[in-house]
């Protein structure tokens, strides 16, 4: 473009839908779709990600009923790119929800990545906020006792599940309100390697 800007296409808003109902099937029916996600490059994964289309059909893969080892396959390859996932408002949500249901080591992959991109997410809309959800502060204060309040906070929302019967933590997040339009057209911050485009999630 005549500024030097690349502005990366938006995944298709049909072809997302469709992907998201097929994953809505046993994994019998779907196998070759969750399978597909989970070997694409880190980088495409990270456009699918902050994709509002693309991230409804991550969020689908995470709920749907593909094996534990598929899904953390998929988290494992977006080391290194939650950033840049982060750089949208879709991406943001979506990485909200991957850090409910994943591991402790994900999850310090997700802080980790965010941590070296805090200013640039931090001028984001959304970016405070989820900052501090995931506990970008304590994290670069003492990766100790963020480790360990990581742990205990999983241990605890597991436990009241088993208990009361409740549905699983990623559900609950995956059902909240979508960002809204105004919040979702933030350019992709400086530094993430993400390329800038308005969304409508």
């Amino acid at each position: 473009s005549p500024k030097g800007k690349f502005t990366m296409p938006r995944l298709s808003t049909l072809g997302g839908a469709t992907v998201i109902n097929i994953l809505k099937f046993q994994q019998g029916a779907c196998r070759t779709f969750t399978d597909s996600l989970a070997v694409l490059p880190p980088t495409d994964l990270a456009r699918v990600g902050r994709d509002p289309a693309g991230s409804r059909a991550l969020e689908a893969l995470l709920q749907g009923s593909a094996p534990q080892k598929v899904k953390q396959k998929v988290l494992e390859r977006l080391a290194g790119q939650w950033a840049v996932v982060a750089s949208s408002g879709s991406g943001a949500f979506l990485l909200e929800a991957c850090y409910l249901q994943a591991s402790l080591d994900i999850k310090e992959s997700i802080v980790g990545d965010l941590a070296k991109a805090e200013r640039p997410v931090g001028t984001l809309h959304w970016g405070p906020k989820l900052l501090a959800r995931v506990g970008v502060e304590l994290y670069k204060r003492d990766p100790v006792v963020w480790r360990r309040r990581a742990e205990t906070s999983a241990t605890a929302m597991s436990e009241f599940a088993r208990l009361f019967g409740d549905e699983p933590v990623v559900a609950r997040g995956l059902k909240e309100a979508r960002p809204t339009q105004q919040s979702a057209a933030q350019p992709a911050p400086p530094g993430t390697g993400a390329a800038a485009e308005d969304e409508s999630p």
